[in-house]
């Protein structure tokens, strides 16, 4: 596969598994890195409404939470001061506003927006895709995805908003925003096909192990869809997707592409 043809890198949380999250110089490590088409960041509320990037729902250790921060709180609960002083992961990067985020992006490098929390907690990721009560689901997340879409207006480069719930994919679609869409599956893609049907969505992000046969990619361009994976991990994961043709890969870790797109370099076999 040449270059011309190798799948966009979508740096995940900033390329987490070289970087601390979810923070500015994680958005700058990934961004220093060719590569690097979008960074894809988690947003939540504070308190007071302010849009974070964060992935929990605590800052500290819970049975949902990693406890990856200094600090303690429920995110939707905790000051914003409390949230943005919290340090991640043992260092000196602090929990960022989207704003801060969206400031230190250059130009060419896009922004993939998951939308991750509204105020309280949401249903569990298995059961999204199938919501009884559609409406009162898009009309709990709509305060939330109003703040999220006021700091985008500011921002000029590319946007993809994305999520695993229904409830805010049918809220940024009555929005009426114009950024486009994509449906976050996590074990049935027939599930994200039909939700990214019902809202209209350019593209769906399954997990790897559900698109590594040509034939499932090929079935879902067929649909006018892209498929964005994650996570991705390895670089022999990434040729192998990218053999099977899929448009981005969600990365932990740059340099993903290299043995795709013959850019590695030779090997001392020495």
């Amino acid at each position: 596969m040449d270059d011309d043809s190798a799948p966009r890198v979508i740096a995940h949380r900033g390329f987490a598994g070289t970087a601390p999250e979810n923070t500015v110089p994680a958005v700058e490590y990934a961004c220093r890195h060719d590569e690097t088409d979008m960074v894809e960041v988690d947003v939540v509320p504070t308190a007071d409404g302010t849009v974070v990037c964060f992935h929990d729902s605590h800052l500290h250790e819970t049975d949902e939470s990693r406890g990856i921060t200094d600090a303690e709180g429920t995110i939707w609960e905790t000051a914003t001061e409390t949230v943005l002083d919290a340090r991640v992961l043992g260092t000196d990067a602090t929990v960022p506003t989207l704003d801060a985020v969206l400031d230190v992006l250059p130009d060419g490098v896009g922004i993939n927006v998951e939308l991750k929390h509204p105020t309280g907690p949401v249903a569990p990721i298995t059961d999204a895709l199938a919501l009884a009560e559609p409406q009162r689901a898009r009309e709990r997340w709509q305060p939330f995805v109003a703040d999220v879409l006021a700091v985008l207006d500011g921002f000029d480069g590319r946007v993809l908003l994305s999520s695993f719930y229904e409830g805010a994919l049918a809220a940024a679609d009555a929005a009426g925003s114009g950024h486009p869409l994509a449906v976050i599956t996590a074990e049935s893609l027939a599930d994200g096909l039909t939700t990214a049907d019902r809202y209209d969505a350019t593209a769906i992000h399954p997990p790897w192990q559900l698109v590594t046969e040509a034939d499932v990619v090929t079935d879902i361009h067929d649909r006018d869809m892209g498929v964005n994976v994650w996570t991705v991990d390895t670089w022999h994961r990434g040729a192998t997707l990218a053999d099977a043709g899929v448009d981005g890969l969600i990365a932990d870790y740059p340099g993903l592409t290299a043995w795709v797109s013959g850019t590695a370099g030779s090997v001392d076999s020495r």
